[in-house]
């Protein structure tokens, strides 16, 4: 499969350029492509929109993986404020 060869070949080079963390975003057109990376190039999934798959993949195997996790919901603060007592002041949008 040619896809699979190219992941490859890029995961190869990305590792050999001290890469750390690749994010690969498929388009719903090639939606095929979403076996080959989880299979082959051992992608995880991180999010979907309507139109894509976003995936990542940390490559150091000797590091624990620093790629963010995907937002699962939105707080709506407006202001965030800390003292030196380690309280928290939060002023929250009204809707």
């Amino acid at each position: 499969d040619a896809f699979a060869d190219r992941l490859e070949a890029s995961i190869a080079q990305w590792i050999a350029a001290g890469v750390r963390g690749v994010w690969l975003k498929i388009p719903k057109e090639r939606a095929e492509f979403v076996g080959v990376a989880v299979h082959s190039g051992k992608f995880g999934f991180h999010h979907a929109e309507p139109g894509y798959v976003m995936m990542t993949r940390w490559l150091p195997n000797d590091e624990p993986d620093m790629l963010p996790p995907n937002a699962s919901h939105q707080v709506g603060v407006g202001a965030f404020v800390t003292d030196g007592d380690g309280k928290v002041l939060l002023v929250q949008e009204r809707r």
